[in-house]
């Protein structure tokens, strides 16, 4: 893809991997936000990066820079046809719904981007799926990811906190601030289910179903932001 160049590393901890190209990065980030301000050297849930006019989306949010971003439909339901190509012409590589009801269908647009609008799970044991959709990314065999749910607060919310946990390595502690500092009403009993799949998540026996979604430290520096942990 054009917004994602790469070029060859060597990472001792996972042998031959695949270096982001920061100056790729910016341009990706660009194209999603705009002139949206956004300081990886600052933490997420410290920023106000929020906006309701991004590309057909509500509330939309890095979580990995210029690889990850999170979002609403601004309805109850799944994106239309209409913000599906802004998605596309946006060079969104993967479109994923925190819900059930996405098409499954593949979306094209005269750029020649595509991607298939998939229904995933939270659920902290099925993400595999998600994963890979990040990690083809990093690798530069797709464009940036967008994770989306009705609002872009629970849903997607979720799922961000799996990728910056599995990508970033945030800890359960500061991937629940996380979660519940971009969610209304988080401080609900109703809302206990997602942080006990957030704590499931941070235990080895879940940890150890991801092994294979890994990056490079020299990748991780460059998309992660800086929790305070």
């Amino acid at each position: 893809m054009k917004t994602l160049i790469v070029s060859l590393t060597l990472s001792l901890s996972i042998g031959n991997a695949l270096a982001l190209d920061k100056a790729s990065l910016d341009a990706a980030n660009q194209k999603i936000m705009g002139n949206t301000n956004f300081d990886i050297d600052k933490s997420l849930y410290n920023q106000s990066v929020a906006v309701e006019q991004g590309p057909g989306i509500a509330y939309l949010r890095p979580v990995l820079y210029g690889i990850l971003y999170r979002g609403g439909s601004g309805v109850r339901g799944p994106m239309n046809e209409t913000q599906l190509q802004l998605q596309c012409k946006a060079s969104f590589g993967a479109v994923d719904y925190g819900y059930s009801g996405a098409s499954g269908a593949t979306v094209s647009c005269d750029s020649g981007n595509h991607f298939a609008y998939r229904s995933l799970s939270a659920d902290p044991r099925r993400l595999s799926p998600f994963f890979q959709d990040v990690l083809n990314a990093v690798q530069g065999k797709t464009g940036p990811v967008l994770a989306h749910c009705w609002f872009g607060q629970h849903e997607s919310g979720e799922l961000a906190t799996y990728a910056l946990m599995q990508f970033c390595g945030i800890n359960v502690a500061t991937a629940t601030h996380y979660w519940e500092t971009h969610a209304n009403g988080s401080n609900s009993p109703q809302f206990n289910p997602v942080r006990a799949n957030i704590a499931s998540f941070g235990t080895d026996a879940v940890k150890s179903l991801y092994t294979q979604f890994a990056i490079s430290p020299a990748d991780a520096a460059l998309i992660c932001p800086k929790f305070a942990q």
